[in-house]
């Protein structure tokens, strides 16, 4: 296999910032439009999740194996602004393979290290709900690359509804990838079953004006991870993805009906800008039917995968991965620099 240069993060910025330039329309122009007698009116219910996922490649140029882990924690929040910042959804081939590419890594490691222990004290389970759940995520793509033959079998004896690669799992995976993530924060060496620091000098990490109690809640353990736990290019990502004067409100609200939670998003705004506390406030949203966006799902499995790449160390990884690449059966493609999301 001939050797590739490691992926720069520079580049997938300036994919990024070219993606989001051609596709994030102004919010004045998007959310208040112009009618015929030339006067705004606001045609914010008009702004849809549509669930359209895109088969190519918008941010990486070649496959992540090429890729530190350094970039690894880094891409965690480009992934996350396809998501969150253009006017609907983005889900692409991108997500698909850093999440499958975080399962295979660490599958790796579990079957090649005897020492090798991503969760503690029993938790075990974790990495293989985390499995599960990234494959059933990728279930439109591996759909979308049925061969024509298949399609149209599948087509005759209508078993899809839908047409074939746009089935909308990621809707139904928002209270699992949330519940997942909560775990994989939740380590017991410093959290009680009930979600409570053992050690009571740990103060919270985040506190709204309106909280009356010191109960940490679910936003509390992530930013535990982020300002306490994790590693400096690992916070820098999260602090990112954490920001939410770097949204457009409305569209969140559209996308995942957070303003209908608890006012969450209107707690938020002007106080801490606490994007986590939004995303982390539609779990018991949507495990009780409510409805949510699929917005949610891509940014708590990428969290996931961030948590984990946070607990590999670089000289694990690095042996680990040039391990695969001196077993792999067939080259891992290096497919052209040119942008793929047309």
């Amino acid at each position: 296999m001939s050797q590739q240069s490691e992926i720069e993060i520079d580049i997938v910025n300036s994919r990024l910032d070219q993606f989001l330039d051609e596709h994030k329309n102004p919010a004045l122009e998007s959310l208040y439009g112009i009618d015929e007698d030339g006067n705004r009116h606001d045609i914010s219910d008009t702004i849809t999740d549509t669930f359209n996922p895109i088969s190519g490649f918008i941010l990486l140029p070649r496959h992540p194996i090429y890729a530190n882990i350094r970039f690894l924690r880094q891409f965690a929040r480009n992934l996350c602004d396809l998501v969150l910042i253009p006017h609907n959804t983005v889900v692409s081939r991108d997500h698909i393979l850093y999440w499958n590419w975080t399962r295979n890594l660490s599958l790796h490691c579990k079957r090649e290290l005897n020492n090798f222990n991503l969760f503690t004290e029993g938790r075990s389970n974790l990495l293989t709900d985390f499995n599960t759940l990234v494959e059933i995520a990728s279930l439109p793509w591996r759909l979308d690359v049925i061969d024509d033959k298949s399609k149209e079998i599948i087509n005759q004896h209508d078993l899809f509804q839908y047409q074939i690669g746009k089935v909308n799992v990621l809707s139904q995976l928002g209270p699992s990838s949330l519940s997942l993530l909560d775990g994989f924060v939740s380590d017991p060496s410093i959290f009680d079953t009930d979600g409570q620091p053992m050690d009571e000098s740990i103060g919270r990490p985040w506190r709204p004006d309106f909280a009356s109690d010191g109960n940490w809640v679910y936003h509390d353990r992530i930013l535990h991870w982020m300002e306490k736990e994790s590693n400096e290019t690992t916070r820098d990502a999260l602090e990112k993805i954490n920001d939410l004067t770097r949204y457009e409100s409305d569209w969140l609200e559209n996308k995942a009906g957070v303003g209908e939670v608890d006012d969450k998003l209107d707690t938020e705004k002007g106080s801490t800008e606490n994007y986590i506390h939004v995303l982390t406030g539609q779990r018991n949203y949507t495990i009780h039917g409510h409805g949510s966006g699929f917005s949610i799902s891509p940014v708590a499995i990428t969290l996931c995968c961030l948590y984990i790449w946070d607990n590999i160390s670089s000289n694990i990884y690095e042996e680990m991965r040039d391990n695969m690449r001196e077993n792999a059966d067939n080259p891992y493609p290096d497919w052209t620099e040119e942008m793929k999301y047309d």
